[in-house]
């Protein structure tokens, strides 16, 4: 019998939430914190993969609490595009890692450039009413301090269309580009199927249709039901810890702080209980965590 993924392994896990924000945010290494704005996109992905992860929990939890409302089946199975924001993030922290001096750069100065271009967009539409006036404003104030927190030359500045757009998780993946080292690229690979999956339940298209929300159709009064919904949203928690387990080991290794034990003993609960989780562990994670 595999160790049970029991309420041991979820306090392990609640701990390395916790953990993380404190080590990123009091004991980054300098080899982070000398590339410019590298420690803060890290704390921003782990203050962020924390909150997503106790949310898919909430909505996914079996029993209500004192003064709550008791959960639905149905809620649980609406969280796919919160676990797909989980991916989202991992694809992007093994980016980065790749080349971070670079591509913190990157990130961040494509990231004003979106903003600046929604900003410009509102004031096109909106620039000439009065009551959009203040929210202008505090926008294109906004701008200003992140070209500054974000170095942004004035020249860059002038010519926001210059700033290469960061690319979507495929992309990151271009053969053409040859953005990743073989090791990271194999191991992207093997989660596409899963992140178009999660796309499509994301997207409302036919497939995410059929694949979740049409199991709503079942009768309430079905046995079938319940059982049903609760192994969809039963899949989608196993496969947030996963990514979990992921992001926090990415970080772990590129800051080489001392949670790779704790890392390990929730690795080895969840591979030995889940295929997926085996399979990540297997490709990237095991040599991590060792």
């Amino acid at each position: 019998m595999p160790p049970a993924i029991d309420r041991l392994f979820y306090e392990k896990v609640h701990d390395l939430t916790k953990a993380m924000g404190n080590l990123v945010d009091r004991s980054a290494p300098i080899q982070v914190r000398s590339i410019p704005g590298w420690q803060e996109f890290l704390m921003v992905a782990v203050l962020s993969t924390r909150t997503i992860y106790e949310t898919i929990m909430y909505l996914s939890r079996d029993s209500g609490h004192k003064d709550d409302l008791m959960p639905k089946p149905e809620y649980g199975i609406t969280t796919s595009p919160l676990v797909r924001s989980l991916l989202e993030l991992l694809f992007t922290i093994i980016f980065i890692r790749e080349k971070p001096r670079t591509r913190v750069k990157w990130f961040h100065h494509s990231g004003w450039r979106e903003l600046r271009e929604f900003v410009d967009l509102l004031q096109a539409r909106h620039g000439s009413k009065r009551k959009w006036k203040k929210k202008l404003a505090q926008l294109r104030q906004s701008l200003e301090q992140l070209i500054i927190s974000n170095q942004i030359p004035k020249r860059t500045v002038l010519t926001p269309e210059s700033i290469k757009r960061w690319p979507t998780a495929m992309q990151m993946l271009d053969p053409k580009k040859d953005y990743l080292q073989k090791r990271s690229r194999r191991f992207l690979e093997h989660l596409t199927l899963r992140y178009r999956m999660l796309s499509q339940d994301h997207h409302m298209s036919g497939a995410g249709m059929v694949r979740v929300y049409a199991k709503l159709l079942i009768d309430e009064k079905d046995l079938r039901r319940e059982p049903i919904l609760k192994e969809l949203k039963g899949n989608n928690v196993m496969l947030t810890l996963s990514i979990v387990l992921a992001i926090y080991s990415e970080i772990n290794h590129v800051c080489n702080f001392d949670r790779a034990p704790a890392l390990a003993y929730c690795w080895k609960i969840l591979a030995e209980n889940r295929d997926e989780a085996k399979e990540l562990y297997d490709l990237r994670y095991r040599s991590m965590a060792s």
